[in-house]
């Protein structure tokens, strides 16, 4: 399994995305959202690395803490209506593997990195420019963005690249898989 995990780890993703084909959101019924985040760990090669320690499995503190807020972040997925579980494990996977205290170079915030000023308006916003829940914000925005573009488009605009896009839609395909 170690090994899996490494040669995973050391591997590109060159999955050519057809621009009008929609990325599979299928989640088996039943399954929990930990269960969904650890399947999820055996796809994206650094979601077992733990800093010092190496790969790892999910029982070691910083793994298993990084399973607990992916499987947060499928909660409120789904307590939101959305049924993008999928694309936003592989989401906040790139953007922050799984670190809700994360802040970009450009001022972004939380697990979907989302940009305040452009992302946390409404219920999200502090009043101060601020966000009072980025994850709920970037799922929404994610929501939005779907709901009006192709899903390599929407990918595309949630980052601004189509590399990102790519990447992205690559390993929601591998973790449908």
């Amino acid at each position: 399994m170690l090994m899996m995990l490494l040669l995973l780890a050391t591997s590109t993703i060159s999955i050519d995305i057809d621009a009008e084909t929609p990325l599979p959101e299928v989640v088996e019924e039943g399954r929990t959202a930990r269960t969904a985040c650890e399947d999820a760990s055996v796809v994206l090669p650094d979601m077992l690395y733990a800093k010092g320690v190496g790969y790892t499995d999910i029982l070691n503190p910083v793994v298993s803490a990084r399973l607990d807020r992916c499987a947060e972040l499928v909660a409120k997925v789904e307590a939101q209506g959305e049924e993008m579980v999928l694309t936003t494990i592989a989401v906040a996977y790139v953007e922050s593997n799984f670190n809700p205290e994360a802040i970009g170079a450009a001022g972004e915030r939380g697990m979907l990195q989302v940009i305040p000023r452009y992302h946390c308006v409404d219920v999200f916003s502090d009043g101060q420019g601020g966000c009072v829940n980025p994850e709920g914000a970037g799922i929404k925005f994610l929501a939005h963005l779907r709901s009006k573009y192709t899903s390599n488009e929407a990918l595309r605009r949630y980052n601004g690249s189509q590399v990102y896009a790519t990447k992205v839609g690559g390993y929601v395909r591998q973790l449908e898989g």
